[in-house]
């Protein structure tokens, strides 16, 4: 069975905010670490469910991530949609995880 992934709007502006930040910070490395972050989620097209649980949210439901560098994308499955709600990154505090959802 193969499963779509779907960017939620909230997910989307963490990308766009990533984009802007690394444009000012990093412009040599921009185009990549964005193209190489939408990449990511490809496997779960076939493997919904190779992330990881993510501890931090257990209480709020089901979540899963992937990473990529120090960055965790971090996604729900429903029935064959795989939703990347949030764009986290882990040099932050943690307890802003939820700050995505």
């Amino acid at each position: 069975m193969s499963f779509s992934i779907n960017w939620t709007i909230k997910a989307l502006d963490q990308l766009e905010a990533l984009d802007e930040y690394l444009f000012e910070n990093a412009p040599e490395h921009v185009d990549r670490i964005l193209k190489e972050i939408q990449l990511v989620p490809n496997i779960l097209i076939t493997y919904p469910e190779a992330g990881s649980i993510e501890p931090m949210l257990a209480k709020v439901g089901t979540f899963r991530y992937l990473v990529y560098s120090h960055y965790k994308l971090i996604y729900r499955v429903h029935l064959t949609r795989v939703y990347i709600v949030s764009i986290f990154d882990t040099r932050q505090n943690p307890d802003k995880i939820f700050d995505g959802l």
